[in-house]
């Protein structure tokens, strides 16, 4: 068969995942207005990893206070790192692996003095 290996575990650099199965990053407005985790994104992202994921990329992640979308996960202060654990923590005990896809700031979006 084609697909062997595609639910065997895997080792790359360090990183042990239970099989090759990733799930990407999706846009899916379920962070607070204020850009929060919620539950409803920790419930989701569980649920793909109970459905056999082996990776799960959370959406983008703003850097960038001034230029992060509403709905829309950030870590451009402190006060967000405790629900990003949590959602990971989540995933991590559900069986999984999670990453944050990528770190954005709006390209021409500077702070005005």
């Amino acid at each position: 068969m084609v697909y062997d290996t595609l639910f065997s575990p895997i080792k790359i650099k360090g990183l042990e995942l239970k099989n090759r199965v990733m799930f990407p990053a999706m846009g899916t407005k379920m962070a607070s207005e204020d850009r929060f985790v919620t539950q409803q994104l920790i419930d989701y992202h569980v649920a793909r990893v109970e459905g056999g994921c082996g990776l799960n990329i959370t959406e983008v992640c703003s850097v960038y206070k001034l230029a992060s979308p509403k709905k829309y996960l950030a870590i451009s202060e402190d006060k967000y790192i405790p629900g990003l654990k949590k959602l990971t923590d989540a995933i991590h005990e559900a069986g999984g692996e999670g990453r944050s896809s990528t770190l954005a700031r709006r390209p021409g979006c500077r702070k005005r003095s």
